[in-house]
């Protein structure tokens, strides 16, 4: 398979997700709290397709990178779509 031979990229998902992240962490340091509260946010995912799920995806791994568990991490997360 080529995903063990070839590293690649997909903007519309490590893009969107790296800058997602960038934008909270942003955030939360503007609020006066520590970057590794990451996990404690809540966070709703609006749109369960490619881009929602990989930044998703993009958080869930800066959380588990913090020390959050994987169990804690997706715990964090509400996924919704059109029909909720």
């Amino acid at each position: 398979m080529y995903r063990r031979e070839h590293l690649c990229f997909n903007d519309d998902i490590q893009g969107t997700g790296a800058t997602t992240l960038a934008g909270i962490l942003g955030a939360l340091r503007a609020k006066g709290e520590s970057v590794n509260s990451l996990g404690k946010q809540r966070i709703v995912i609006a749109g369960a397709g490619s881009a929602g799920i990989g930044v998703g995806q993009v958080l869930m791994d800066a959380m588990i990178e913090q020390g959050y568990t994987e169990e804690a991490a997706k715990k964090a997360f509400f996924v919704v779509d059109q029909d909720g």
